[in-house]
This record gives structure tokens, C-alpha cells and sequence, in this order.
């Protein structure tokens, strides 16, 4: 009987086993950015963050009832879990943040917030990796799992740090950087939409299911933070003249409906922040800036710290080139990324916002993007070449790794020091 019982077990296990190690993964992914994110919010002088400022602009939204800045995504979605979780009757005691005072209740329901944001892009990387992946390698599942854990968390090699202290400052990182939540919240339309884009250039990908999917995610997008746009709009611009010039194939719906999307959201953003005669957050206008001078206000030695920040996606498209040249969203994954650096190296905005660094943002999700293409054909294609070119494919793993390291050694850093 005890066999018998053995036996069923296993049974169940063998035929679940992708269910649990889903969940496995899904619990992992909260306990893992729950933690640092827990640390950020609901513990009274912790880290230096931005989350007090952008919960209290929550609050705000809630009593005035009125939108309080050009990207509120995150607001809207506090104040519906704050109704959602209504019944939980929080505590309302206050909590010290950084230089501001939030109550528990608004805390918590931003940590909720934030969590699931974490879960949806860590599940958005493993099923785009695990679709990549299954046709090339073996164990696929596995695999898919643990790229797409060192996609999200890995940061620049700062082998500079020991030398100027800078973790962050100065580099591009694909990283999230865990003390904003606007900038993570961006990460989930923009990835979706991102791994989306090579369907804009496919046959029978036109059905109105799909039009309504994209102009949802580029609304969301916008409203998270209007640096995504801003660069996958003239990204997109430079592909479609490509596939012009070589007579494929180009999803015109498609692209009308990104456009007109952006259109709206960016417009009316563009109003809020700088033309409206009274904004409700601050009145600035754009302005060019020199090479890289917002950058370099912060830290030195840039152009090194942007070859450290991309030497994973760089080694791959040196030595791997006739292997990953026909994959359109690494191809892509490099026009995003030089579009990002242009608005991180000369857009600005006035003084005294200049060194606010609000277009460095385009650069950092760009290079998130640049990163999950080169790590879908690096490990689709690029290790199947393993017993032909056997030291190439250990160095891309190698520096791969030191990505993740890097990463992992920022996030535990995250607990208790500046993000610099």
C-alpha cells in the first residue's frame, strides 16, 4: 500500500511538474523582489527611494479625485488595490519615510502593487524565453526559468566601482532599478510590446484582437513613463523603411494603431508637462545638451561604463555575427538601444531640472530590451555552435554571468545603501 501511495505520487508529480515548478518560480520571483521592495516601502528610514513622494502623489489623486501627472499608471493602479483590498481593514499609522511621512495602509498597498508588477515581467521573460528555446536546446523549461531570473536582475560589470564608488552612476543598466517604481512598472508594457514587434512585420497578424492588444500596451506604456515610446517609435520608424527598401512585408494596421496610440498618450503628456500654463508637478521645456553631459555630471570615465554595461549583447554581435544577423529582434534590440543612448547623451530638460536625468530613462529600457534579445539568440542559436567553437560559447556564458553576478551583488546592496 505504501508503494502504491508512492507511486501515485510520483504519478502526480511527473504529470504536474510544469504547473509546480511554475509556481515555485512565481513564489520565488516574490519573495525575492518582495523582499528588497518590502525593505524600500513599509521599513521606517530605509534605503533612499522615490516611493514615498509617488505614494503621497497617490493619495493626492485619491482625495482631489484628478490626474496629478502626465504618468500616473502607477497611482491608478494603488488606488484600485486600495479599494480591492478595502476589506483587509490595514492599520493607517504613519511611516517615516525618506524626508516624508506615509501611512502603512498606502505603503502596503503599493508593495502589493509592486509585486505583482514583478511577477508579470519575470513570467512575460520565461514564456518568451521558453517559446525561443524549445526548438534548440534541451530542457528548455529550465533553462528559460533561470534566464530570464539573470535578464532581470543583471546589472553593468562595474569593474570601475572599486575606483570612483558609482554601482549605478554613469552606466546604462539594464537592470531594474529598485528603488523607482515608475521605472520598473514600464518594464511590463514595453517588454510585452517588444517582444510583440516582429509580428508588426508578419503576415495575418492583423485581426482586431491583436490591434486592440497593442493599443492597450502602448497606452499603459505611456502612462507608466513615456521614455519607451519616445524610442520604439523612431525604432520602429528606421525598420519599416528597411522592409521598404526590401519589399517585405510591413503590418500597416499595426503601425497605424502604434502611432495613433502614442500619438494621444505622448501629446497629451507633452501638454501636461510643458505647455500647460498651470501644471500640477512642474513646468520645464526640452533642451539639447552637450555629449553626454547629464551623465557625466554624475560620474566619469562614461564611454567606458557604456561599453561595460553592454559587453554581453557587444562580445555576442562581434563573434557571433553570421549566426544572429537574420534575428530581427536582436537586430532591432541594437536601433532601440542607439536611439535610447541619443536621448541619455543630449536630451535634457531646463534648469533646474537639467541633471534631473529623465531622458537617461529612454537609454536604461532600451538597454533591457537590448539585453533579452541578445540573450534569446545567444542561448537559442549561438550555444549550439558549443562543439564547434566550444571557447566562444564559454565566454559568452562567462560574461553572461558576470551580468548576473554584478546584479545579484547591486540588489543586496539595495537593502541598506544608495543606489549609486
Amino acid at each position: 500500500m505504501l508503494k502504491d501511495y508512492k507511486l501515485s505520487n510520483s504519478d502526480f508529480f511527473s504529470k504536474h511538474s510544469a504547473t509546480i515548478k511554475l509556481i515555485l518560480f512565481i513564489v520565488f520571483s516574490a519573495v525575492f523582489f518582495g523582499a528588497v521592495t518590502y525593505k524600500i516601502i513599509l521599513i521606517p528610514n530605509g534605503p533612499v527611494h522615490e516611493y514615498d513622494a509617488h505614494i503621497l502623489a497617490t493619495v493626492k489623486m485619491f482625495q482631489e479625485k484628478r490626474i496629478i501627472n502626465p504618468h500616473f499608471l502607477f497611482q491608478l493602479l494603488t488606488i484600485i488595490h486600495y479599494y480591492l483590498l478595502s476589506f483587509l481593514h490595514l492599520p493607517t499609522y504613519q511611516i517615516t519615510g525618506v524626508n516624508q511621512i506615509i501611512t502603512y495602509d498606502w505603503g502596503f498597498t503599493a508593495f502589493i502593487v509592486m509585486l505583482e508588477v514583478y511577477i508579470g515581467i519575470e513570467l512575460l521573460l520565461f514564456y518568451h524565453f521558453r517559446l525561443k528555446f524549445q526548438s534548440t536546446i534541451k530542457n528548455s523549461e529550465n533553462i528559460a526559468y533561470l534566464i530570464a531570473f539573470g535578464v532581470s536582475i543583471c546589472t553593468p560589470i562595474f569593474l570601475l566601482a572599486p575606483f570612483d564608488g558609482k554601482f549605478y552612476l554613469g552606466y546604462v543598466t539594464p537592470a531594474t532599478i529598485y528603488i523607482i517604481s515608475s521605472q520598473v512598472l514600464l518594464k511590463l508594457p514595453s517588454l510585452a510590446l517588444f517582444i510583440l514587434s516582429p509580428l508588426y512585420f508578419t503576415k495575418n497578424k492583423d485581426n482586431a484582437t491583436f490591434l486592440l492588444t497593442i493599443a492597450v500596451l502602448v497606452i499603459l506604456s505611456g502612462l507608466a513613463k513615456p521614455n519607451w515610446l519616445i524610442v520604439m517609435l523612431p525604432a520602429l520608424g528606421i525598420v519599416t523603411l528597411i522592409h521598404l527598401f526590401k519589399r517585405s512585408y510591413i503590418n500597416w494596421w499595426a503601425l497605424i494603431v502604434i502611432i495613433m496610440a502614442s500619438a494621444v498618450v505622448l501629446g497629451w503628456q507633452y501638454y501636461f508637462t510643458f505647455t500647460n500654463a498651470s501644471p500640477d508637478t512642474y513646468k520645464s521645456k526640452i533642451i539639447i545638451t552637450a555629449p553626454f553631459e547629464v551623465l557625466g555630471y554624475y560620474s566619469d570615465f562614461i564611454f567606458i561604463k557604456i561599453i561595460l554595461s553592454i559587453l554581453f549583447p557587444l562580445y555576442i554581435t562581434v563573434f557571433f555575427w553570421k549566426t544572429i544577423k537574420q534575428d530581427f529582434l536582436f537586430s532591432y534590440g541594437w536601433i532601440v538601444f542607439l536611439i535610447g543612448m541619443v536621448y541619455s547623451g543630449f536630451f535634457g530638460e531646463a534648469e533646474p531640472y537639467k541633471f534631473a536625468g529623465n531622458f537617461c530613462w529612454s537609454g536604461q529600457i532600451a538597454c533591457f530590451m537590448l539585453f533579452v534579445s541578445a540573450a534569446s539568440v545567444f542561448f537559442a542559436n549561438c550555444v549550439t555552435e558549443y562543439p564547434k567553437d566550444k571557447q566562444k560559447i564559454i565566454l559568452g556564458v562567462a560574461l553572461f554571468c558576470a551580468h548576473v553576478i554584478c546584479g545579484l551583488i547591486y540588489y543586496f546592496r539595495a537593502f541598506e545603501s544608495s543606489f549609486a
